[in-house]
């Protein structure tokens, strides 16, 4: 989406807006970042970003990491669950 290319309906009808202040993302104390939405005009898909890597960075020192693991399994529960 980033790139103005939906990842849903691979249509170029990608925009972008600033979110506001109170969607802010709160890194640590201090320090806050702005999301952007990126909103694909063709199929409603949406994606939030930080785009600020200086902020990237601060979460990678503050946050706890989550290592990558295996996917659960969808069931057939999932599946009547919406």
């Amino acid at each position: 989406m980033k790139h103005g290319i939906c990842r849903n309906c691979r249509q170029q009808a990608v925009f972008k807006k600033k979110a506001d202040a109170d969607y802010a993302i709160p890194i640590k104390t201090l320090s806050v970042s702005a999301v952007y939405h990126f909103i694909c005009a063709n199929c409603g898909y949406i994606e939030n970003y930080i785009l600020d890597a200086g902020k990237l960075r601060q979460i990678e020192q503050h946050w706890e990491y989550v290592p990558p693991q295996d996917a659960p399994r969808r069931t057939d529960e999932d599946d009547e669950d919406g």
